[in-house]
């Protein structure tokens, strides 16, 4: 037969015994919940990494940064490989060598950002965002060999995720970093960011009615 529940509950909780046991698992949860608190002021948010275990939350920037020159790497392929496409489409030449020209542009500053904030550049990220980009022209087109108006149509809209991603970063970094980098002027190059979309959506929308 089986313990009767309402003895197995005086047991574990009404029992001197049980009490104790009890107020000894509080006591250490409270005081393990203080050193926390005094540990965090100490050296600031930590999060757990699961190769390193718990770090402080700055060393999470180098990577955060190389993630975004890894994307700004793949987005600058893309952008030339539109802008070789449709260079003499009249339509659509001008416009995007203007946009490449930008989108070049953002990714020095971003590794001038790095620079200042005194991040290493990684060489493997932006070298498999290239080899990923390539492969993604892969895709299906409705065409074998040569570039369709589908293709145009999919690629800025890949490219417009991309510059959505990096106006997204400027306002990470204006946010966290703002008085460090103030040189760079981040609102600034958001809102260049958002001119880009616009354009870019206006280019989207022109290539979805030649396409579809």
């Amino acid at each position: 037969m089986g313990i009767p529940a309402f003895r197995a509950n005086r047991d574990v909780w009404a029992g001197p015994r049980g009490g104790r046991c009890l107020s000894r698992r509080t006591g250490r949860v409270a005081r393990r919940r203080v050193a926390a608190e005094i540990d965090l002021c100490r050296v600031g948010p930590r999060v757990l990494d699961p190769l390193r275990g718990v770090m402080p939350v700055g060393e999470l920037l180098p990577t955060y940064l190389n993630d975004h020159l890894a994307g700004a790497t793949a987005g600058v392929e893309l952008a030339r490989r539109l802008r070789g496409s449709n260079e003499d489409d009249p339509d659509f030449g001008p416009a995007l060598a203007e946009i490449c020209a930008e989108i070049e542009a953002d990714r020095e500053t971003l590794k001038q950002i790095m620079d200042r904030l005194d991040v290493g550049q990684s060489r493997l990220k932006p070298a498999v965002a290239v080899v990923g980009e390539r492969l993604g022209r892969l895709k299906p087109n409705g065409r074998w060999r040569s570039y369709s108006p589908l293709s145009r149509l999919v690629e800025l809209e890949v490219l417009q995720l991309g510059v959505a991603g990096k106006r997204r970063l400027w306002r990470a970094l204006e946010h966290t970093h703002g008085e460090d980098l103030a040189s760079f002027d981040l609102g600034s190059l958001a809102e260049r960011a958002t001119a880009q979309l616009r354009r870019l959506e206006t280019l989207h929308l022109r290539a979805a009615s030649l396409a579809l």
